[in-house]
């Protein structure tokens, strides 16, 4: 879904919807908003943006909704997520017949993971259950009968390469800071970025 894309027909679920800013912007470009978060905190804040009735609390499994949805989008939701197969499988049905999945998670087939390993910035456990490759998001999408039509390497998290250097360098030069974007951009230029995005 691009932010900058307007539409007043379109709806929209963002499942792990946080604090609502995504569905705030996606609103004000014309889409049907609903968005559904497991932290009450989270979405008692997204309630101060967007209407109550658009709003769900609780795992997306477990949640009723009396419409179908032309794009559902989970920005770096699966990788908290304990049962992936299982949120992946409520999705169909709960997508109208051209309706969209568009999902990011962080890439474990990144340069820089592969590259620092345990001392890798992103590797967050117990936060983050599974790390996914583009091969593993492909196996986890075909389980659920869905096809993924589209995968991109978006330059994201700019400042990895030199937060993992740190970690790893007794003399840590500020200089890192300056090549991290460098380093990030070239990644994703040869599809080796920090994260991965699925169009399905």
């Amino acid at each position: 879904v691009q932010s900058n894309y307007h539409s007043h027909n379109l709806s929209l679920l963002d499942i792990g919807c946080g604090n609502g800013e995504f569905l705030k912007l996606m609103q004000n470009r014309g889409w049907k908003v609903n968005g559904a978060d497991p932290s009450l905190v989270a979405i008692r804040n997204a309630r101060k943006l967007i209407s109550y009735k658009r709003l769900k609390t609780g795992k997306i499994y477990n949640l009723k909704f009396s419409q179908k949805f032309d794009a559902i989008t989970l920005w770096h939701v699966l990788e908290h997520e304990p049962q992936p197969l299982r949120l992946i499988n409520t999705l169909p049905r709960l997508l109208t017949n051209k309706g969209k999945i568009i999902l990011e998670v962080p890439n474990s087939d990144s340069l820089l993971f592969r590259l620092f390993k345990k001392n890798y910035n992103w590797l967050m456990v117990p936060e983050h259950i599974f790390y996914y490759s583009p091969k593993s998001l492909h196996y986890l999408f075909s389980r659920a009968g869905l096809k993924i039509e589209k995968i991109t390497y978006p330059p994201r998290a700019l400042l990895n390469f030199a937060l993992s250097c740190r970690k790893v360098m007794p003399l840590f030069s500020p200089v890192m800071f300056l090549l991290s974007p460098v380093v990030g951009i070239m990644a994703a230029v040869i599809r080796k970025s920090e994260v991965v995005r699925v169009v399905a």
